[in-house]
């Protein structure tokens, strides 16, 4: 998991607006590459990156969780570019808020952050503020470069490491015991390894007897098993696919309508949306 955060001087926003940054789910790989360069040029960024096994950590410890452990990068990302920097360049930080309550993730993050700085959290910062998406356009590539080095390292190729990717999903089911790179709390991991993979591919979202529409609603939510989500079993044969953490259950259905239940519900709604 990689995180990131970017500065730049408010005289300097128009760099940004000129290569219309943005959210980075909204360009291509390509794009992608060629506004982090540009990212990198005109933006201050720090980078931060979570190894698998810190990840698992986080999520088999009984007191933490992704959210907390994306919550701790998070704040070890604003102390070391305010330290690089000085607290009188970087006045305000705004962060994309994972929670469903802002307020309570930004009084959270005042006591994780040890700089004297002013803290704003917004749902979908990435794509309200241009500095917010350079933010995220670093993270995405950077990402994608360290799973292009892994590929390197062990001379295999398992896809982009998506579970909505096919390559990687084969990849999983065949190869699962024979590396250690994989996460073992990732649910496609977690599957194979059990034994109880689903002999359907569309289990692992390439079923191809889905429309087409449904099938790439099926591919994004499946993305989601990158954030802490599990998949648990279908209670019904209209549902085609139903995840689950803490706090929210989404559920599609082979019409292709979406169900958002729990207590974050508006604010997966809004994610999804």
């Amino acid at each position: 998991m990689v995180m990131a955060i970017a500065a730049i001087e408010e005289k300097d926003l128009f760099e940004l607006e000129t290569f219309g940054v943005t959210d980075s789910k909204a360009f291509s790989p390509v794009q992608r590459r060629e506004l982090a360069e540009m990212v990198r040029r005109v933006c201050e960024v720090e980078v931060e990156i979570a190894t698998p096994e810190q990840i698992d950590e986080a999520l088999t410890h009984p007191s933490r969780n992704l959210n907390i452990l994306e919550a701790e990068m998070a704040g070890r990302l604003i102390d070391r570019l305010v330290e690089r920097l000085g607290a009188l360049k970087i006045k305000k930080v705004i962060l994309d808020c994972p929670s469903s309550n802002a307020k309570a993730y930004v009084k959270d993050m005042q006591h994780r952050v040890k700089r004297d700085v002013l803290l704003e959290a917004e749902h979908k910062a990435d794509q309200k503020y241009r500095i917010v998406g350079a933010a995220s356009i670093l993270a995405k590539v950077i990402r994608d470069e360290e799973i292009e080095a892994l590929k390197r390292e062990h001379g295999v190729d398992f896809g982009s490491g998506y579970p909505s990717d096919a390559k990687t999903a084969r990849f999983v089911r065949e190869h699962h015991a024979d590396y250690d790179f994989f996460r073992k709390t990732w649910e496609p991991y977690r599957r194979a390894a059990s034994g109880k993979e689903q002999q359907s591919l569309g289990r692992f979202g390439v079923d191809i007897s889905l429309p087409p529409a449904v099938k790439k609603k099926q591919d994004k939510l499946l993305e989601l098993l990158e954030e802490g989500f599990v998949r648990a079993e279908a209670k019904g044969v209209a549902e085609v696919l139903r995840l689950r953490r803490e706090g929210v259950t989404i559920t599609l259905y082979a019409n292709g309508k979406v169900l958002v239940q729990g207590k974050e519900k508006e604010e997966w709604e809004r994610r999804l949306s």
